[in-house]
């Protein structure tokens, strides 16, 4: 069985979004109890799973990550990792239903994640909005 694997995302207290560890998080929290404790975050703002998967550079992909792959025509198509349910018929899939690990972009409709040597994680949804910018 494969571990589950959890990336935390927390609001700092100078506002700034960052992305932690779990282990990260249980230290923080355990600071709490020190007599000169100061909050370093103020609250978790999400919980993003692990996919089971790596990009092309072995990097982890994790849900809310920003993915770039290349489609045929060689452009860049920048999308998000998210968990959900798609209709897909493409004449081999015995369900027109597939529940998983999607790529959502603004150019296409979604579509399974499936991990080519062309996928790249670039960021995630949460410390880099900038990303998924219509003129990226």
């Amino acid at each position: 069985m494969k571990d589950i694997k959890i990336r935390y995302v927390v609001e700092m207290n100078d506002g700034v979004t960052k992305c932690v560890e779990p282990l990260e998080i249980e230290t923080i929290e355990a600071e709490r109890i020190h007599p000169n404790y100061m909050a370093r975050w103020r609250r978790i703002i999400a919980r993003c799973l692990y996919t089971g998967l790596k990009d092309k550079n072995g990097k982890e992909i994790y849900e809310g990550d920003i993915v770039k792959e290349t489609d045929l025509t060689c452009d860049d198509i920048i999308s998000v990792v998210e968990w959900g349910t798609i209709e897909y018929n493409a004449g081999w899939a015995d369900t027109p239903e597939i529940t998983g690990w999607l790529v959502k972009s603004r150019e296409y409709d979604p579509l399974p994640l499936f991990i080519f040597n062309v996928t790249e994680v670039i960021g995630n949804v949460h410390e880099n909005k900038e990303l998924l910018d219509d003129n990226k």
